[in-house]
Formats: C-alpha cells, structure tokens, sequence
C-alpha cells in the first residue's frame, strides 16, 4: 500500500522522520508531496508571529499551497493513504480538500497550536482572544 507524506513540514523535525520510518517500517510504499515553508526559522521568536511576518508567511504559505495541489493533481492516481505530520496544520486542512472522499487522511499534529502559542512560547495571552 502506499503513503503519501503530504504538505509544508520540516522533513528534519524528529516527529516527522519518526513517521516516516514508521510507515516504511510498517511496510508502505512512500510517496512525497512536499513544499518546503518553515524550515528557513528552526526556533520562530516572538517577532515571527507580528504582522508583518505573517503577512509575508502567509503568501509564502499560498504559493506554497497551490504548488502542493498541483502536485497532487499530477499524482498517477491518489494513493490510499495521506499523512500530514508534525507543523501541518494549515496542510491538514488543505490535504482535506484536495483529498476527500476518497482518500483516507491522518494528521499527526505532535501538538495543538494553542499549546505552542500559548503554554509554550506565550506569543498570545491565555484570557486573550487570539488563545481561544
């Protein structure tokens, strides 16, 4: 069977070799359908998250975005499986369009958003909107 490790993850973070290993491991042929978004910033400080950064982040993200669908698209069919592993947040949601219903979809967050931006690094304040 094949595995298609789908969207904009740091092929380097520990969680997602982790999965990659697990799946060939567990005998899945692996396909890749990736873009490389967030690798450029290992550690994303307070100033990654201000507007600007993110306004740059999120055309990055787009073009990134329709560079994965076309690459879906261009696939010799779609593979039963797709993963979205570690930082695929926005990927997962993405995956989910291009891939349903045909496919099955896991997404392997490692952790939530709010855990990250919020406990983690208190980019945003527990009572404050942005948390919720």
């Amino acid at each position: 069977m094949t595995a298609c490790l789908f969207g904009t993850y740091v092929r380097t973070h520990s969680a997602n070799r982790l999965l990659r290993e697990a799946l060939a491991g567990a005998g899945f042929a692996l396909v890749e359908c990736h873009e490389p978004v967030w690798e450029e910033e290992g550690n994303k400080p307070r100033r990654y998250f201000e507007p600007l950064s993110l306004a740059r982040l999120a055309a990055r993200y787009t073009a990134a975005a329709r560079r994965l669908a076309r690459r879906w698209r261009a696939l010799s069919g779609p593979p039963p499986l797709v993963v979205v592993g570690f930082g695929g947040q926005l990927d997962a949601l993405l995956a989910r369009r291009l891939c349903r219903p045909r496919t099955a979809l896991v997404f392997a967050p490692l952790v939530t958003l709010s855990e990250t931006l919020v406990e983690d690094r208190q980019v945003f304040p527990a009572a404050g909107l942005r948390a919720r």
